[in-house]
């Protein structure tokens, strides 16, 4: 089944990551964020046509790149501290994993309605800014519907002076 609606929603968690990397989890969206090994496996790979969208996205909202580390039974989300140390996404804040799961979708699909509730959720203000540049950017491709209570997301009109 295609899926052309795409759901970012507040309370859209998941209680653990599935470190399974298989094609079907890549291309399936999912109803929960449990296998972000297996979008980010793909954007994160250098030969990706969306890897640059991605490593840049990264870059500018959090401040570093993501990629996925190595284990026994596939791959997890995280960054390399040394050659042997690691950081997972579990291990860094839920905020970044809505992120990681918003971004990755974000650099593949195309023709795609996303719904996201609350983007400023668990995020800097700047941070946000440069969410939103993303996904602005993004609109060429495809369609947002975006709800809030954020004044930096949907500023307030401007007062007019008389």
């Amino acid at each position: 089944m295609i899926r052309i609606v795409v759901p970012f929603l507040s309370k859209r968690k998941t209680a653990s990551y599935q470190d399974d990397v298989r094609y079907g989890q890549v291309t399936t969206i999912h109803p929960n964020m449990a296998y972000p090994a297996a979008k980010v496996s793909r954007v994160a790979n250098r030969s990706y046509p969306g890897h640059d969208f991605f490593n840049d996205a990264f870059v500018k909202i959090l401040g570093f790149p993501i990629g996925t580390v190595s284990v026994t039974n596939g791959q997890r989300v995280g960054i390399y501290l040394t050659h042997d140390q690691h950081l997972y996404i579990d291990q860094m804040g839920e905020g970044l994993a809505n992120i990681v799961a918003l971004l990755s979708e974000l650099a593949v699909n195309s023709g795609k309605l996303f719904l996201i509730e609350e983007p400023e959720n668990d995020l800097h203000p700047q941070a946000l800014k440069a969410l939103l540049d993303l996904i602005l950017e993004s609109s060429k491709r495809n369609q947002f519907i975006i709800s809030t209570h954020s004044n930096i997301v949907v500023p307030p009109p401007r007062q007019r002076r008389e």
